[in-house]
């Protein structure tokens, strides 16, 4: 069994942990699924995405690189990108590295990663860093350097928040706090899975 950075804080707040995709406990829910997915659509969400596989990636490979199979590509500047996939996906996604000749390192350990998603999650977001949130990119939340990538899916805006891993906690913390007037909460997968 594999266990995120946030781990301690979903068993302490009574989430169903289960076993997903390549053996990582993972808060499927945390109550009820059709509440969970309600509240992220109508305010807002707050969801441990750390199980997902992310490859930092670099070289001149990058350069008209897009979306490929089952993955994503987030720039960080220069010939430099943070791929992301579900475990599933990993063959295809290193196979696409292999045939780009690039310089990879798995750092799916190193981050924690969150999804806050939902019509709310922006002002939530605009709490706890300066970021131009249309953009994205690398810069400081809640005190502590991160990446901040939006996305919209099936019409609902997500932001995806990755830290190091040390401060996981913290910082889910935070975003939580900060979500408190919008009535921010932990969501499960199950729930994250209903918005596509």
């Amino acid at each position: 069994m594999k266990y995120t950075p946030l781990f301690r804080v979903h068993r302490e707040a009574g989430a169903l942990l289960e076993p997903l995709t390549h053996g990582w406990a993972v808060p499927l829910r945390f109550g009820d699924v059709q509440e969970e997915a309600r509240r992220t659509r109508e305010s807002a969400g707050l969801a441990d995405w750390s199980w997902t596989s992310k490859i930092d990636l670099k070289g001149q490979g990058l350069q008209d690189a897009t979306v490929g199979p089952g993955f994503r590509l987030w720039p960080l500047g220069g010939p430099h990108a943070l791929a992301i996939c579900e475990p599933q996906d990993r063959p295809a996604l290193e196979t696409w590295i292999a045939s780009r000749r690039l310089y990879a390192t798995d750092v799916t350990g190193g981050y924690a990663h969150f999804l806050l998603a939902g019509p709310r999650a922006r002002g939530v977001l605009c709490k706890l860093t300066s970021l131009n949130l249309d953009a994205g990119g690398q810069a400081s939340v809640a005190h502590t350097h991160g990446v901040v990538v939006p996305e919209v899916l099936n019409g609902v805006h997500v932001y995806h928040i990755l830290v190091g891993r040390e401060y996981g906690e913290s910082v889910w913390h935070s975003v939580l706090h900060a979500g408190e007037e919008f009535q921010l909460r932990p969501v499960g997968v199950e729930a994250v899975r209903t918005l596509g």
